[in-house]
């Protein structure tokens, strides 16, 4: 126990600690502190600047000692256990002001400044109450524990008479307001006389009476322990999710083993010295994990009794640490105590390293899924082997977590300190929408769940607010060379109740949006840029607490999302957006048609011809309508379902294709043949071609989503003068999983977005690639056949629809667009956006930096990209946690969803291990001798 007093243990209970945090609370503060009173302020200065002090003088205290080679004194425990006490009792006094009851939970990213506090603090105060027990036992000999046990139990006894006879009378009278301040202090002293006599009485048992007492300690832990868990379980997991069986087998286990003595079974010795030395992991995580609920164990006590399972831990860690150190003194005669010390290290790293080992397999499992379905290259030619057992624990394992609402009487699914590493680690501190793990189950497993393979939903809400009045603005301004167009919108809510405002409207080809404006209360505020994933999601927080949120997103192809909240009863508000756009155009919000024109401009000098960049070109609807039509030849390619259920259906399906070609006599038009599920295998037509897909076992979904799209990008990547017809050979078109976004896809299709079914009848089903509404299917007997245009330039030959709407043609699809963002005006950066994003779509493997040079594009140039939304909100501290939600976002290069963030109600153990290391290294490099007092 000498080794108590080292200076160097300040170093882990209080420096590590405060420094964790404080930077913790300084990145709360940097969010909310627009939210603060002066009061409250004032408040947040006084207890860092306590922190600080008490840490930096504690941290001196430990070094000077260190450097003079002494111990630290008894008293300075005193001093210790005091300061602290202190602080916490000035925490829970001005929590309130801290962190106000305003200041919504999203806003700190899961972390929880009571259990913060609580976690970080209470090593310190133990740290002291460990000295000072030590000091006192030393000092103060005692032969048996009767004063100890009796203020052991008194404590919370007194306490209950108190609370269930005095209190009530003292209650209902002025008396207990006046002493409240007084009541708290006493309580909280008592609380620490309670742990102290606690530690105490472990300390005399341990040193004293420990192999009389070993065996019995045993059985407490082990029957404390799976109660505990039990008791846990059947409280909705109410410290975290202890439901796996790995928990209570642990706890069984470790509860034997720490009974075992090596000395006494000296031939299994090393062998119960390396498996404590395993399963210490456990008996530290549960110490860790209810840490910061120690003090508030003695309420458990007195209003329930059973709050003193919440002590097991505590005795199960004081137990397992003196049994080890037993064993290791016993074996250190007959082994080296290198080898002892190696044993020791690899034994406690086995734990970690097993959940280490899964949660990276969980990652790579994951990132292969997600990066097969979204981001592989419609250039791929390697086949891409993928673990599907793998891939489906990573789902579970995810769909599990996500089953947290956090609602009373919900399960709780997240287990302490490790969903937040794993969710660190695996998910980057984000999340993925059980709709999306929902589809990569279908793709992989063809298992669909409802709406697995709906629509994305979006539509317009008529709600009870209507768009009451809508006025035009616009001037055409020389210098940028384009229209600059205000549209003033009045909404009036026409209910008593508290409404949203959602509308959908189109902007036309060559016009964006580069600002926007909302009142909030009598202020004119302007919208902010940012990626539309932070965007939406602040906009569902904001949202929930009722506070004034606008918001404008891109949902599809130049159709824009209009949402604003909140519409009290028959409120009536003002909002307006502003177009930078190419020619005059006419806006259809709500059943308003909103022109905008400037009639003092002549359209005569309008610019005809537009050349704006090397990697694509605009074409203008003038241009366009001087082109030449063509029809293009039409190339077949039969997608033949290969997903599960069609074991016995290949033959047929074969038949059915050769039939097909035959009777329509298409055999020179056949592009490919291709066996799709999760995979897909090509083939050309010709004699055999069977034989050629045979490799392809039948598995997983009918994914077409893949397929389709790289049949449509190589066609507009190679300029063919040929347009593809996609035909379907399946019977079961309801479980194929198609694009959901083929919308922003379809400049590759100019000819139109169809598909065709071939079914047992040999006859086609024409369906559109722009709903994946299964229900309706029109028979034809006929192959669709639009007219297109043809543009022209050194590179040879573009095609794109006749639509009497400007279009932009990707000339570089494989490459980065960039451009001048400072120097061009908006409507030009408008273009720009626009032209990286369809680039972005051709090449999905470069997602994450298309990603970000887009947002980072769009931020610059304060024009709204498909990937950036304007939203208007109420506070600046709302706009702080968007500005931090994407940073997160932006630092993945996952396509994952935002849906809830992941809550994570503990401080970085990853951060405050590496400290921790940290701080052990430079000790031993420094440490030339061990120093003995």
């Amino acid at each position: 126990m000498k080794k108590l007093y080292r200076p160097y243990l300040i170093f882990f209970v209080i420096t590590i600690p405060h420094i964790v945090l404080l930077l913790t609370f300084s990145r709360i503060f940097n969010i909310i502190s627009t939210e603060l009173t002066t009061q409250a302020m004032n408040t947040w200065i006084l207890m860092a600047a306590y922190l600080i002090i008490a840490g930096a003088s504690f941290t001196m205290y430990g070094l000077i000692n260190w450097y003079r080679k002494k111990d630290i004194h008894h008293y300075s425990a005193v001093i210790m256990l005091a300061t602290y006490l202190v602080f916490l009792f000035g925490y829970f006094f001005n929590d309130l002001d801290l962190v106000p009851s305003s200041v919504p939970n999203w806003m700190l990213f899961g972390v929880s400044p009571y259990l913060t506090i609580l976690t970080l603090i209470t090593p310190c105060i133990g740290y002291g109450m460990l000295i000072l027990v030590h000091w006192t036992s030393e000092k103060y000999k005692v032969n048996n524990l009767s004063k100890e046990i009796a203020l052991l139990i008194g404590i919370p006894v007194g306490w209950y008479i108190f609370f269930n006879i005095i209190i009530r009378i003292m209650w209902t009278t002025s008396f207990f307001q006046g002493i409240e301040t007084l009541f708290y202090i006493i309580f909280t002293v008592s609380i620490v006389i309670f742990f102290f006599m606690l530690i105490r009485i472990l300390y005399f048992i341990l040193l004293n009476k420990f192999q009389a007492w070993q065996s019995y300690l045993s059985i407490v832990v082990i029957v404390g322990g799976v109660l505990g868990l039990m008791l846990n379980q059947g409280t909705y997991n109410m410290f975290g999710d202890f439901s796996h069986y790995s928990f209570y087998v642990l706890a069984v286990v470790t509860g034997v083993l720490t009974g075992l003595p090596a000395e006494k079974y000296s031939k299994a010795g090393i062998g119960i010295f390396i498996a404590k030395s395993i399963t210490i992991v456990y008996s530290c995580y549960f110490f860790i994990v209810f840490l910061p609920y120690l003090p508030v164990s003695i309420i458990g006590i007195i209003f329930f009794g059973l709050g003193v399972l919440m002590l097991v831990p505590i005795l199960l860690m004081f137990l397992h640490v003196r049994s080890l150190w037993n064993d290791y003194n016993y074996l250190r005669n007959k082994y080296k105590d290198g080898m002892l010390i190696t044993l020791f290290l690899v034994g406690m790293m086995v734990i970690p390293s097993i959940f280490g080992l899964a949660i990276s397999q969980d990652k790579q499992h994951l990132d292969n899924a997600l990066s097969y379905v979204y981001q592989r290259s419609y250039d791929e030619t390697t086949e891409i082997n993928l673990n599907l057992n793998g891939i489906r624990r990573a789902i579970d394992n995810i769909k599990y977590q996500n089953e947290n609402d956090f609602s009373l009487f919900s399960q709780r699914r997240s287990i302490p300190y490790l969903s937040a590493i794993y969710n660190s680690y695996v998910l980057d501190n984000l999340s993925i929408s059980n709709e999306k793990l929902n589809r990569l189950e279908a793709i992989f497993y063809g298992e669909y769940e409802e709406n697995t393979l709906q629509e994305n939903g979006f539509r317009a809400w008529p709600g009870n607010v209507l768009l009451q009045k809508a006025e035009g603005e616009t001037f055409y301004d020389v210098e940028e060379g384009a229209y600059k167009s205000w549209v003033h919108l009045e909404l009036q809510n026409l209910s008593n109740d508290q409404s949203e405002y959602i509308t959908l409207f189109q902007l036309p080809e060559g016009s964006y949006i580069s600002d926007y404006y909302l009142y909030v209360f009598d202020e004119k505020k302007y919208g902010l840029i940012a990626d539309k994933r932070a965007a939406n999601w602040v906009y569902q927080q904001v949202r929930a607490v009722r506070q004034d949120p606008g918001l404008l997103t891109y949902v599809g192809d130049n159709l824009i999302e209009f949402k604003v909240f909140p519409f009290e009863g028959n409120e009536r508000r003002k909002t307006g957006i502003e177009i930078t756009h190419r020619h005059p155009i006419q806006l259809d919000i709500n059943g308003y048609l909103v022109e905008l024109d400037d009639i003092n401009y002549s359209r005569e000098d309008m610019p005809f011809d537009m050349d704006l960049h090397q990697s694509f070109a605009y074409i203008t609807k003038e241009a366009k309508a001087k082109m030449t039509q063509i029809t293009r030849i039409p190339e077949y390619y039969f997608l033949i379902d290969y997903s599960r259920g069609n074991e016995n259906m290949m033959e047929e399906y074969f038949s059915r294709v050769n039939n097909y070609i035959t009777e329509a006599d298409i055999s020179d038009s056949v592009k490919e043949i291709i066996g799709v599920n999760y995979k897909e295998i090509k083939t050309p037509y010709g004699a055999g071609w069977e034989d050629n897909l045979k490799s392809l076992r039948v598995n997983g979904g009918l994914h077409l989503d893949y397929s389709v799209k790289r049949i449509f990008y190589e066609n507009y990547i190679n300029n063919s003068d040929s347009y593809p017809i996609i035909i379907v050979v399946t019977d079961q078109m309801t479980r194929a999983i198609l694009p959901k976004d083929f919308e922003n896809f379809m400049f590759t299709a100019p000819e139109g977005a169809y598909y065709y079914q071939l079914d047992g009848n040999v006859n086609l089903n024409r369906y559109s690639l722009l709903s994946t509404d299964m229900d309706y299917a029109e028979g034809i007997n006929r192959i669709h056949e639009a007219p297109v245009l043809t543009w022209g330039n050194n590179k040879g030959s573009f095609y794109i629809a006749d639509d009497s709407q400007d279009s932009i043609i990707i000339l570089k699809h494989d490459e980065i667009i960039s451009g001048d963002i400072a120097n061009n005006s908006d409507w030009e950066n408008g273009v720009l956006l626009k032209a990286m994003y369809m680039q972005s779509i051709l090449k999905p493997e470069m997602n994450a930096e298309n990603t970000l040079a887009i947002v980072k594009s769009s931020l610059i140039s304060e024009v709204m990209s498909p990937l950036t939304s304007f939203i208007v909100l109420e506070t600046e501290a709302q706009e702080k946690a968007m500005l931090e939600k994407q940073k997160q976002l932006l630092a993945t290069d996952k396509p994952i969803d935002i849906g809830d963030v992941t809550e994570m109600d503990e401080p970085s153990i990853i951060i405050i291990a590496f400290l921790m290391l940290v701080t052990m290294l430079l000790y031993k490099r420094y440490k030339t001798k061990e120093i003995d007092y």
